[in-house]
């Protein structure tokens, strides 16, 4: 774990395998959850009308279906996003500051929305509050 003070955006960073805790990563992983969820229909989607065509071994011997590469591209990019998430979610645990570290794993792992974060921690914090006491964690203003 390292923690640095970048001093021209005063973003702070925390590295943890490589990965770097910016709260424009931590905006971003609902995103590769909801495409993780839309690839993965994709997938099973690309997966079924390969099991359609050749599930009666109507194929003749050593045909590939035509579809293997977009099925192995779709694969690849849902792990993709799976480590992305996977690190940040590491990244979260390495904050030092418990609260802190409760917040954005509601916020942004879990998916609360900001009134739900202030309830479940402060019982009477406004939701505007959370997002400022991140926005100032992460320097932002």
């Amino acid at each position: 774990m390292m923690n640095t003070t970048d001093t021209k955006s005063r973003d702070i960073v925390v590295a943890v395998d490589a990965m770097l805790l910016t709260l424009s990563l931590l905006e971003e992983i609902n995103g590769l959850k909801s495409e993780i969820r839309a690839k993965s229909i994709q997938l099973q989607r690309e997966l079924n009308d390969s099991y359609l065509k050749y599930a009666a071994n109507t194929a003749p011997k050593g045909c590939v279906p035509a579809n293997t590469k977009k099925v192995e591209t779709l694969r690849n990019d849902i792990e993709k996003n799976k480590q992305l998430i996977d690190s940040a979610e590491k990244a979260i645990l390495s904050v030092e500051d418990s609260q802190m570290r409760a917040i954005l794993t509601l916020r942004y792992i879990e998916g609360l929305g900001w009134s739900d974060v202030a309830k479940a921690i402060y019982k009477r914090a406004s939701a505007d509050s959370v997002r400022k006491r991140v926005a100032r964690y992460f320097g932002k203003k």
